[in-house]
């Protein structure tokens, strides 16, 4: 529970704080703005990102090579360039902001799936 709480703690930190963080690099105002949007989407991908390479360690751990490269290419290259081309397309640089926690949610459920899969299919032997 103390590594949710800290999540959780540097999470809202990070929310609040986003213009800061971001002026301590670059001071120009339109920056910070754009950084400090960027910074919030960032955010929300941080549980499924951290997720995913959970995931793709357990499959390593257990052999299952296979699942954490499919996972992995798939996140990258096959749902992330594509998304990034389409959104950028239809929202501009503010659809780009959500490319990474659409990403990475989707990366998500592939890997429970894969997961889900992997359990049932051992415990069923």
């Amino acid at each position: 529970w103390s590594v949710l709480l800290v999540g959780i703690a540097f999470g809202i930190g990070a929310e609040l704080l986003a213009p800061f963080l971001v002026a301590l690099f670059i001071p120009n105002p339109d920056t910070i703005a754009l950084g400090a949007a960027y910074l919030r989407r960032w955010i929300l991908c941080t549980p499924s990102m951290c997720l995913v390479l959970l995931l793709n360690s357990v499959f390593q751990s257990m052999g299952q090579w296979k699942q954490s490269l499919l996972i992995t290419f798939l996140r990258q290259i096959c749902i992330y360039i594509p998304l990034l081309l389409v959104m950028n397309a239809a929202m501009g640089q503010f659809g780009l902001m959500w490319c990474a926690p659409i990403v990475d949610t989707t990366a998500l459920v592939i890997g429970l799936l894969f997961y889900r899969h992997l359990t049932h299919t051992h415990m069923t032997r």
